[in-house]
């Protein structure tokens, strides 16, 4: 099995191969065996973040369809676009962490009562037409003190202060608003892994967090999907990201054990880094004697799974 570019039509093909592109950060789009659209953590307009497609439109306008959503967790780098998308795709379904209702209402302004949206729990299975989407419980990547989010977002994340001492999460006579507290700091933590089943039999799973506290991991255990995305937090990469080491993440890979593994959140690191860890990567699977292939796709291009 191998990944190659898609130079086909899409309009005037019916397609039956798995194809693919990324829009940068977590958001990837997927069009499946039949034509019908997959997108994960719909994250677009307005960022400044490295490789995305076209920061000034919506994820709606840069993706052909969607049928399906699927949402590991509800920070903004991850859910911003959604209410776009389903006001242009009503029809769609939204997959979300079950602990996650109340940040998307009330961080997001996402209204759940009129979407089709389908919570899954950890060890969960949700069975649609096109596809069995399995739900693992996660856990966010902990902020370092010179994170830039955090760096950029005092309010939320200030040091040794008190959640009830912010103003973002008061009421308007100065009491703690708890609603609205545990909508962004639980709601966005709760955090979801994927897998995805396709009708042919191809498998997807989508893996995010911090690789030391992820003490699920006996969950993927030799699960073997066609493809693993992996996420390149500056955490799973040794700390630094001047200098990152892909020891840690290429074990994870091995202990998965995909046909093919890509990076996702990505977004942090220069061009170049990106291709001296993918060669630290592959030598070691090469080392190891893995027949895995570990690359990283060039946003906004597609390719199909063959």
């Amino acid at each position: 099995m191998k990944v190659e570019e898609y130079k086909g039509n899409f309009t005037g093909d019916r397609e039956e191969r798995l194809c693919f592109q990324w829009h940068g950060g977590a958001f990837y789009e997927f069009r499946l065996p039949g034509g019908r659209t997959l997108i994960t953590d719909p994250y677009q307009y307005g960022s400044k973040r490295n490789y995305v497609t076209d920061s000034s439109r919506q994820a709606c306008d840069v993706i052909s369809g969607c049928d399906y959503v699927l949402l590991t967790h509800t920070h903004f780098d991850h859910a911003q676009d959604l209410p776009g998308v389903v006001e242009k795709y009503p029809h769609c379904f939204v997959v979300v962490p079950d602990d996650a209702y109340v940040s998307l209402m009330m961080v997001h302004g996402y209204n759940s009562f009129v979407s089709n949206i389908q919570p899954v729990g950890s060890c969960d299975r949700l069975e649609f037409e096109d596809i069995a989407v399995e739900g693992f419980r996660g856990k966010h990547t902990i902020l370092s003190p010179q994170d830039p989010v955090l760096k950029d977002n005092p309010e939320i994340f200030a040091s040794g202060i008190p959640y009830e001492k912010q103003g973002r999460y008061q009421n308007e006579d100065g009491s703690f608003h708890m609603l609205r507290g545990l909508a962004d700091i639980e709601g966005g933590m709760a955090f979801r892994n994927y897998k995805v089943t396709l009708n042919n039999g191809i498998c997807l799973f989508i893996w995010g967090g911090e690789l030391k506290k992820d003490f699920r991991k006996y969950c993927y255990k030799n699960m073997k999907p066609d493809i693993l995305f992996v996420q390149l937090a500056a955490t799973n990469v040794g700390g630094d990201r001047l200098y990152p080491n892909m020891d840690e993440i290429t074990e994870f890979i091995e202990y998965v054990n995909p046909r093919i593994a890509l990076p996702i959140h990505q977004e942090n690191f220069q061009w170049e880094q990106l291709k001296q860890m993918e060669t630290q990567c592959r030598e070691k699977l090469k080392k190891d004697q893995k027949n895995i292939c570990y690359w990283n796709p060039e946003p906004s291009r597609w390719y199909a799974l063959c």
